[in-house]
């Protein structure tokens, strides 16, 4: 296995792209005149397209409101989900600083689910034994993803939610030789490192004018630093950390501490979380998950505030419905008969 060299860091933000090596001399098949056109373009692995989130405007849900409300689309690129980032920057920490080698060690890590299926993405890629410990209450989606992907499922008590596997975790490493966790609330910082490139990114597709980023909470550790470079560059940025009912990490009280970068939060019940997941996917054509939806129902209250009018917000849409279609707000949209059909 090729590895690359000490040291050097490879961009969660950007494509990395490499081209089709020269053909051989006295290769025929393309004249040299022509080679330019037969060049491929191509990622090395689906890991270089993390990264460079689409922004699209609300319409219809939208209409009515005082201000503008664009989403982007952090769940439509690679494994699916904003904490994307994470599960990349996790593994690439360990191994720069000699902490983890795929031949050799075994990652243990506690989840909720979202950003466990990025990690076990990433241990795939690049061949590493993984066991992800979680609360029962995650839901089956996420669990059949995760084998999937390889990982070794632990289920823990969920009333004990996720410090009850957090603990669990750190007594399977203490059993297995030359483990390692990772831990995705310890390392949420290293996604900072992307944080430029998103910034750029929401500056540019809203050509300045973006004047709120809204999010749920477990997202806005994830792009913690987008928030700050976004206030660096317009102070009068208003950042919305948006916390659902159903929410894993809010009912473990367990997370980061990114309480310097948000101004306001918003606390969203169950009910209406379900009811703007179904006007995203009905209106809009978007699909997301039930936290999405808390942060749609949030960034539609805002948009609704007489001080906002004229304003722009960027609301994050986490990541995709398939990882909720268990949940009860997916139970109207279950079909098991053998047609629909009305003459």
């Amino acid at each position: 296995r090729s590895r690359r060299p000490s040291g050097e860091r490879v961009s969660l933000c950007q494509p990395d792209t490499e081209r089709a090596p020269e053909r051989p001399q006295g290769d025929d098949t393309c004249s040299d005149r022509n080679r330019g056109e037969f060049q491929m373009n191509m990622v090395r692995d689906l890991a270089a397209l993390i990264g460079g989130s689409s922004l699209v405007k609300l319409r219809r849900v939208g209409r009515g409101a005082s201000a503008e409300l664009a989403v982007r689309l952090e769940g439509a690129r690679a494994v699916g989900s904003v904490t994307d980032r994470i599960g990349v920057a996790m593994i690439d920490v360990a191994e720069q600083e000699g902490l983890i080698d795929p031949w050799r060690t075994t990652l243990v890590e506690p989840t909720s689910g979202e950003a466990g299926i990025a990690l076990a993405f990433v241990a795939s890629l690049r061949g590493y034994r993984v066991v992800l410990v979680m609360p029962d209450t995650v839901g089956v989606e996420r669990r059949v993803v995760l084998r999937a992907f390889g990982a070794e499922l632990v289920l823990t008590e969920g009333g004990k939610g996720l410090r009850g596997a957090i603990e669990r975790a750190r007594e399977i490493a203490a059993e297995i030789r030359d483990s390692f966790i990772p831990h995705e609330f310890r390392h949420v910082a290293e996604a900072d490192a992307c944080g430029e490139a998103a910034v750029e990114e929401i500056w540019r597709d809203t050509r300045g004018r973006v004047d709120a980023l809204i999010a749920t909470g477990d997202a806005i550790e994830s792009i913690a630093g987008v928030a700050e470079g976004l206030k660096r560059r317009k102070v009068s940025l208003e950042v919305v950390a948006v916390e659902p009912a159903s929410s894993p990490r809010r009912a473990a009280g367990f997370g980061g501490d990114p309480s310097r970068r948000i101004d306001r939060v918003v606390n969203v019940g169950h009910g209406d979380a379900i009811a703007a997941t179904r006007r995203l996917v009905n209106e809009e054509g978007l699909s997301a998950g039930i936290s999405s939806g808390a942060a749609i129902h949030a960034a539609l209250a805002w948009a609704h505030e007489p001080e906002n009018a004229g304003k722009l917000a960027v609301v994050v849409l986490s990541s995709h419905d398939e990882r909720w279609l268990a949940a009860s707000g997916f139970v109207h949209s279950r079909y098991e008969g053998s047609s629909e059909l009305a003459w």
